[in-house]
């Protein structure tokens, strides 16, 4: 073979190495660019799932600390409700002498508390409601071992046994303060407090 084709077959041998070396560099290059774009695609995931769990939690947060706002608001109002309507019902208390219909709700105070007591009892009553009562007791066929009067009793009428170990408080007063929780059950109900959230309720509290 003469040298000019010795030359070209060099010459062509390197052109088809320096050929394959130039496409695997390229290969290589495409690759490691995909490589690197995936980690950075991975990177930018991963900063944007931290990203949203952190909003996610403080959206939690604000609606957590909303929630509580709220419920300790209702409760304020609640309890600001619930404390003008026993003060207006210590109001009626205090005023029941003087109503039209005293001597009605005195008589179903009077039947309620003596059929609580199966034994010789006694009847309890202030000195303004002495006639009236004796009234009442004849009417309703009633025969106490005694009438006994005390001053500083509320509108109503206390019957207890003759040994004292037995006593019906059947006066408005204590009327009232029996019917307070039912009172405060029945506000939560009107105002739309939720009542069997005692979590957040002890969160307010502590």
């Amino acid at each position: 073979m003469a040298l000019k084709d010795i030359l070209s077959v060099i010459a062509a041998d390197a052109e088809e190495e320096a050929r394959a070396i130039r496409q695997a560099a390229e290969q290589a290059y495409r690759v490691r660019m995909q490589e690197v774009e995936d980690e950075a695609n991975a990177l930018r995931a991963g900063i944007v799932a931290e990203a949203q769990h952190l909003a996610e939690q403080e959206r939690v947060r604000i609606l957590h600390r909303v929630r509580l706002e709220n419920l300790r608001q209702r409760l304020q109002v609640q309890q600001s409700a619930f404390l003008a309507a026993v003060y207006e019902a210590q109001g009626s208390v205090s005023g029941a002498r003087e109503r039209s219909d005293y001597g009605e709700l005195l008589a179903r105070l009077v039947g309620e508390a003596w059929g609580c007591i199966d034994k010789p009892a006694m009847v309890v009553v202030h000195p303004d409601d002495e006639q009236l009562v004796c009234a009442i007791l004849d009417e309703q066929g009633i025969r106490p071992h005694a009438i006994e009067t005390r001053a500083d009793l509320a509108p109503g009428v206390m019957v207890r046994t003759l040994d004292g170990r037995i006593a019906v408080d059947n006066t408005l007063t204590s009327r009232l303060l029996r019917a307070r929780p039912d009172l405060h059950a029945l506000l939560a109900d009107l105002l739309g407090a939720d009542r069997t959230d005692g979590r957040a309720a002890d969160e307010l509290g502590n």
